[in-house]
């Protein structure tokens, strides 16, 4: 991981004190990096398929019906959200995948998650 990328982490878990995972996969579901912030069962090759998925669904739904590309999709639940961005790393196709706690505020989310994504670009 690189120093801007290991400080963002930390600033991360500084300013959003319940992120859960922050996880990067390719489009098709390949596993790059994924950093945890706390204890979970949560398997890199589960997470990688799950996000990509949902990433290629939203990413059809948003051309299809929307005439518009991906940005990014949210699930929400009781326990916790989900924030799957559309994003590059090395020059490849990729989603980021925030997962946070009960005690989340979206819009900081979205903010660190959008900020991060253009850090992975620069890598």
């Amino acid at each position: 991981m690189s120093d801007k990328l290991t400080k963002l982490m930390s600033e991360l878990k500084h300013k959003l004190p319940d992120i859960r995972i922050v996880h990067v996969t390719t489009a098709d579901g390949i596993p790059v990096f994924s950093h945890y912030f706390s204890d979970n069962n949560v398997k890199q090759d589960k997470l990688a398929a799950v996000a990509s998925s949902i990433a290629s669904l939203s990413r059809a739904a948003a051309k299809h019906v929307l005439g518009d590309g991906f940005a990014n999709t949210v699930i929400e639940t009781a326990n916790g959200i989900m924030l799957m961005v559309q994003c590059q790393y090395q020059n490849k196709s990729c989603v980021l995948c925030v997962t946070t706690g009960r005690q989340h505020n979206l819009g900081q989310v979205r903010y660190f998650a959008f900020k991060l994504a253009e850090v992975l670009k620069k890598i």
